[in-house]
């Protein structure tokens, strides 16, 4: 990549933000999302030999990021020790969070009510959208969150994801399903307006 030195810190200073924002969103923790930041745009800042053109600085520093993640989970999971108390307090909020759409036997209480999503294309473009996604997500109990944005955003597989959070593959499921069925009952509400 063609860039003099004040050119790609003027880039990567803008990009700043941006990576903090997205780093601190995946992890839920503000001193680990500003130490993978740092770490990311550092390894840019050296390696920016390795980016072909300056069109893709954006996605190869985002890149760059979310592989720092993913090892920071990785690392983080080979570290963890289990406190099995809070295994069962965590399953008691998922279940809480979505109660109102179960009956006490598992079966859907009522039949949800979609919102209308003609159009998602224009939804993706707005801001504001991409704004109310972000506070539905952050809405979401935290296991939730993580397994949602792992597979969403970081785009893990089921397996390295429960590999990670040590879930069985049950659990991964119905954990993403749950969360999805909540973005979706966030967005109808928050977004499209559609108020039961």
């Amino acid at each position: 990549m063609d860039l003099d030195n004040e050119k790609l810190q003027r880039c990567l200073t803008q990009l700043r933000p941006r990576l903090f924002n997205f780093a601190s969103w995946q992890m839920g923790d503000k001193h680990a999302a500003e130490d993978i930041t740092q770490d990311t745009l550092l390894a840019a800042y050296e390696n920016i030999a390795n980016c072909n053109d300056t069109t893709s600085l954006d996605k190869w520093v985002f890149s760059i990021l979310r592989n720092k993640i993913v090892d920071y989970f990785r690392s983080a999971h080979k570290k963890r020790s289990i406190n099995f108390s809070s295994l069962f307090q965590a399953e008691d909020e998922n279940n809480d969070f979505l109660d109102h759409f179960f009956t006490s036997d598992g079966y859907w209480a009522n039949e949800i009510e979609h919102a209308n999503w003609s159009n998602p294309e224009n939804c993706l473009q707005n801001k504001q959208f991409w704004a109310v996604l972000d506070a539905c997500v952050n809405q979401l109990p935290k296991n939730m969150t993580q397994v949602f944005t792992m597979r969403a955003i970081l785009e893990l597989e089921a397996e390295e994801i429960c590999d990670i959070c040590q879930l069985t593959q049950a659990n991964y499921w119905k954990i993403l399903s749950r969360s999805r069925i909540g973005l979706q009952q966030c967005l109808t509400y928050r977004w499209f307006g559609e108020h039961k």
